[in-house]
């Protein structure tokens, strides 16, 4: 298991609210379209938090430690 310090775990937060991460949830929709493939919905998908969530965050600031994300200007949460 893995140690996040508060810093790590403000911007996995960030990250989950982040354009970054709704871009490449709308490319891999893109692409299971055009394989034909039975996808469920970007912004369904965006709802939850994944492991590729945190693979993608843990790869992010393995390259770039101070790495700021851009909020999504839509963003979609759950009550």
């Amino acid at each position: 298991m893995n140690q996040f310090t508060e810093k790590q775990v403000v911007q996995f937060g960030n990250y989950l609210l982040s354009q970054e991460r709704k871009k490449r949830f709308e490319a891999t929709t893109r692409q299971n379209k055009k394989d034909n493939l039975n996808i469920v919905g970007t912004r369904s998908r965006l709802a939850g938090v994944h492991d590729a969530d945190i693979q993608n965050f843990m790869s992010d600031i393995a390259s770039n430690p101070d790495i700021q994300y851009t909020r999504s200007s839509e963003c979609i949460l759950k009550k």
